[in-house]
């Protein structure tokens, strides 16, 4: 169980959005451009994570977005990693993309300039990753990270996972 500290952060941030608390306390729901948002606190290790969902959307491939270290960079260099690039070149200079998903579907999913932009942004944030799969869209950050999130900052990031989620295209199952 959350203590009353943590509580009160994350009620903090959820009141700076304009949203009230779940019954538990540790969850609550908004929409921001027109997507669904649910962001959940968990006393575990002081983490939160906020996962988006957009109702009627189709799940989407397996990725995980994060900063690019000197190491994926020298992997690509000696060719131990391979890493799809969007032609954006801020994008792919600073966002590695980890997937088994095909290029296709790779160039598919990161087409989106807003989405890109996004991306980078709630990286900006101090957030650990981008994370995409059947579920839909899912950042996190734990500890320090997370408490350095002000309300403001938050609905900031909130608005722009709206945006990027809105401009993610949909996948069939199969893809």
């Amino acid at each position: 169980m959350p203590n009353k500290s943590d509580l009160q952060w994350f009620a903090t941030l959820a009141h700076g959005c304009g949203a009230q608390l779940d019954s538990n306390q540790c969850s609550f729901e908004i929409t921001r451009n027109g997507q669904l948002l649910r962001s959940i606190f968990s006393s575990h290790r002081s983490a939160f994570s906020i996962t988006v969902t957009a109702p009627g959307a189709g799940p989407l491939p397996q990725a995980m977005l994060r900063w690019e270290s000197g190491l994926d960079r020298f992997g690509k260099r000696i060719g131990v990693n391979r890493e799809v690039q969007t032609g954006d070149e801020l994008f792919d200079e600073h966002v590695y993309v980890e997937s088994g998903a095909s290029d296709e579907v790779l160039q598919k999913l990161l087409g989106a300039e807003n989405f890109r932009k996004g991306v980078l942004l709630i990286l900006q944030s101090g957030f650990r990753h981008v994370l995409l799969g059947p579920n839909g869209m899912e950042i996190s950050a734990c500890g320090n990270q997370a408490r350095s999130v002000t309300a403001p900052r938050f609905d900031e990031i909130l608005s722009v996972m709206g945006l990027a989620k809105a401009a993610l295209p949909s996948f069939s199952p199969v893809e």
